[in-house]
């Protein structure tokens, strides 16, 4: 997924989410984001995998993140 038929990590090192929602309580909080990526627009899945039978073009990403405050 890493290599240059998906993601080409090598070549895009970075993605950026922007969180729908955070809620905390005390030293706890939780963001949630989603995101739906048309792959094909960015290139993700080449050659043989370019086809839209296996893999949709409209892919849903969803990111939870759980973090905490150093105590």
């Amino acid at each position: 997924m890493r290599g240059p038929n998906f993601f080409d990590a090598g070549k895009f090192p970075e993605a950026q989410f922007v969180a729908t929602s955070i809620s905390g309580s005390g030293n706890s909080y939780e963001a949630r984001g989603r995101i739906i990526v048309k792959r094909l627009d960015f290139g993700v899945g080449q050659n043989e995998w370019a086809a839209t039978g296996q893999v949709a073009n409209e892919v849903t990403v969803d990111l939870n993140l759980v973090a905490g405050r150093a105590k």
